[in-house]
């Protein structure tokens, strides 16, 4: 399936490059495959990651025990959020309403479950 793929990516790349009169767009591929040995199959182009969690975008899925696909929120190690400065010049309700708009956009990231399915981040 790798092999594949490989050839699937090269056929995309070449068609955006001809499209595009250049090489200024460049893809790359990972393949997760929890549980297998994370290899690089074509450098910097094309990896197998084998760990148990899979970061997609601002999204991070995995596998839970019954083997349900979850997802939730992924960010980099040393993310330091900054939405608005305290001293901007914003109303107090719009300072106010940035948490709960943030905690609206995470849960919506989230997998739902039994536990969370009928809460509501909407009203703190």
């Amino acid at each position: 399936m790798a092999e594949e793929l490989k050839i699937w990516l090269a056929d995309l790349q070449a068609k955006v490059n001809s499209n595009v009169g250049g090489n200024d767009i460049e893809f790359t591929m990972d393949i997760w495959k929890p549980r297998e040995e994370s290899r690089t199959t074509v450098p910097t182009i094309l990896k197998v990651i084998g760990a148990e969690m899979f970061p997609y975008l601002d999204m991070e899925m995995r596998f839970n025990g019954n083997q349900d696909l979850c997802v939730g929120v992924h960010t980099k190690p040393n993310l330091q959020s900054k939405y608005l400065n305290v001293g901007s010049s914003h109303t107090a309700a719009c300072k106010k309403a940035i948490p709960q708009g943030v905690s609206i956009r995470t849960a919506g990231l989230t997998t739902m479950t039994a536990q969370n399915q009928n809460k509501s981040l909407s009203v703190i």
